[in-house]
């Protein structure tokens, strides 16, 4: 038994391979260690990640990809299994369409950004790429879809995954989320323009009687100008916000805004390199009006690698180098500046200054990687703010998880 066993695992590989299909397994491993005056928090994460891919038919397409995690947070052990990326798609005509966990951004890349469940469809037209989707987060493991909109959000963020309640602390916040976009990369064959509406709905269940649920609207646009060597971006979001609290008195209703201006310089080196400059603002709360509420991404992307704060109330400047100093070594480098646009909406960090203060200071963070092999890459980065000192030691096999 154990050798008919043994020979059918043996076989799968070439089955699979003559069902014209691809497969393969990653290995992804993280080190860092950060943390103000004495206080130095270390974690450390392991992942495994298999996937496989075939075609069906003429039109179809299948790619599975799984996460196997291991490792220490806050002092703690932990093991998560997850799936990634794990689509069908079909085609037709112009037009295409996906079916699972699938991945999705916004033009501005800060307001919705991860994998999530559901469909999505697109159709090709001489005026640009059209596309709607609908998908739901519900199902998602948390740390994965960094969905932090309201406080009760982000305790159960920060909650540890435990096996013995895994609904309560392995999921992420229930939320339905909605998109009509499009994109056009060539406008007059020079200008690439990308614009969505999108929409979330709270779908959670409140836990208590303080529990409040946020549903929101966004427009977001994107335009981006090559001019020799120079690339010129500039982008704007608006969001509609309710939040509704147990008492419908004390309802709440806004709007926000977000924008971002960038230039990149590709510099006559040796070698391929980039210089960029980036601003970016959103919005906080207005302390004269409810008209204005801070704006309030639908996902949590960390504005800096140490000050890992969403873009709400804040303003940041971001001066990026970045460089392939030959075919096997790359180098970054990244100065930020941040500033409170106002003063009630961010305000946990850093817990040592004047909680006045509008200005938080400098950040500077460097990489340098170095890849070998095609499969085998080392890198390593560090970077301080303040008394903040954070130092990153990975070991990874490149490659993006489809």
């Amino acid at each position: 038994m154990k050798k008919n066993i043994f020979l059918l695992l043996l076989l799968i590989p070439y089955c699979l391979q003559a069902l014209d299909s691809d497969f393969g397994l990653e290995l992804n491993q993280g080190f860092g260690a950060g943390g103000a005056g004495e206080e130095i928090d270390v974690d450390y994460s392991a992942s495994l990640i298999p996937y496989f891919s075939m075609p069906i038919g003429d039109s179809g397409d299948l790619y599975i990809s799984l996460g196997l995690t291991a490792g220490l947070e806050y002092e703690e052990g932990f093991f998560v299994f997850e799936f990634l990326h794990t689509e069908f798609s079909w085609r037709f005509n112009n037009g295409k369409l996906r079916l699972g966990r699938i991945p999705y951004s916004d033009p501005l890349n800060f307001i919705v950004e991860g994998f999530f469940d559901g469909a999505q469809v697109l159709y090709d037209t001489d005026a640009g790429t059209f596309n709607a989707g609908i998908w739901y987060t519900g199902l998602l493991y948390k740390k994965s879809a960094n969905i932090t909109m309201t406080q009760t959000d982000l305790l159960s963020y920060y909650q540890p995954f435990k096996y013995g309640d895994s609904p309560n602390s392995y999921f992420a916040s229930s939320r339905l989320l909605m998109v009509l976009g499009w994109e056009h990369s060539s406008v007059a064959e020079v200008i690439r323009l990308r614009a969505a509406v999108s929409g979330q709905l709270d779908l959670n269940n409140p836990d208590d009687a303080d529990t409040s649920s946020v549903n929101s609207m966004y427009m977001s646009f994107k335009t981006a100008v090559p001019l020799k060597e120079f690339i010129f971006t500039a982008g704007f979001g608006m969001q509609l916000l309710k939040i509704e609290n147990p008492d419908p008195l004390k309802d709440v209703s806004g709007a926000g805004l977000a924008f971002e201006l960038g230039t990149s310089w590709i510099p006559p080196t040796p070698f391929l390199s980039q210089l960029s400059l980036i601003w970016r603002y959103s919005n906080g709360n207005s302390d004269k009006s409810q008209k204005f509420l801070a704006f309030l991404p639908i996902t949590t992307k960390a504005q800096g690698y140490i000050l890992e704060a969403k873009l709400s109330g804040l303003m940041a400047f971001y001066l990026d180098y970045s460089a392939q100093l030959n075919r096997n070594i790359f180098a970054g480098f990244t100065n930020s500046y941040f500033v409170r646009t106002d003063l009630g909406t961010y305000s946990f960090y850093p817990a040592y200054t004047n909680n006045t203060d509008y200005f938080l200071g400098t950040e500077i963070f460097g990489q340098l990687t170095w890849n070998p092999l095609s499969d085998l890459g080392f890198s390593l980065g560090g970077g301080v703010r303040y008394r903040e000192i954070e130092v990153r030691a990975l070991r990874l096999q490149p490659g993006e998880i489809r």
